[in-house]
């Protein structure tokens, strides 16, 4: 898959070991470009070994009218 022109993951936070605090884990997407891009239904995934069990997040869709997930 192409990378979106303009987006980066600038930062990737894991939580601690054994934490099970799902606010300290987190991704930063910057957009430097011009685009605007909208991320509803997009996902990340990380790489396991085998990718047989993969960690994965799908931006959901914006539950409030006018607020969506674009960078």
């Amino acid at each position: 898959m192409q990378r979106p022109n303009g987006l980066s993951i600038v930062r990737i936070h894991n939580q601690k070991t054994g934490s099970k605090d799902l606010n300290d884990e987190y991704v930063i997407i910057f957009n430097d470009g011009n685009q605007k891009w909208e991320l509803a239904g997009w996902e990340l995934t990380d790489e396991t070994p085998t990718q047989q069990r993969p960690h994965i997040y799908r931006f959901p869709k914006p539950l409030a009218r006018g607020r969506t997930w674009t960078f």
